[in-house]
């Protein structure tokens, strides 16, 4: 298992927008602790480690885009932005949506087609 490190911890807890007082809370320590491991002054013991990957709720980024995740800390690096994933599938939804448009007009044209030679 790999550690924590205190400016790690901070950056998670700051991206979940979690305060160093609900965090100890969470963790049942001190909030005195809490600002103990993020200054560096002491180590996350393994067991307040297990607790904190349940608080951030399994994954969640860290320094350098570093995902923590499984239980186990175990880095990953981020391939790809989120933000940019995230205009890919705005995009291939809106060519969906004309893709239908079109087939529509295709049906209707051939219902057309079909109603005028019945007639």
């Amino acid at each position: 298992m790999l550690t924590m490190n205190n400016i790690e911890l901070k950056e998670l807890r700051n991206k979940n927008r979690i305060t160093q007082d609900e965090l100890a809370k969470l963790c049942n320590v001190s909030l005195r602790t809490i600002q103990n491991w993020e200054g560096g002054n002491i180590e996350i013991p393994k067991s307040k480690e297990k607790i904190l990957d349940n608080i951030f709720n399994k994954i969640a980024v860290g320094t350098n885009n570093t995902i923590y995740n499984s239980g186990d800390f175990a880095t990953n690096t981020i391939n790809t932005d989120l933000s940019t994933q995230l205009a890919e599938l705005i995009n291939i939804q809106k060519e969906y949506q004309q893709l239908i448009k079109e087939k529509d007009k295709q049906i209707a044209d051939l219902l057309e087609i079909i109603k005028t030679k019945n007639a």
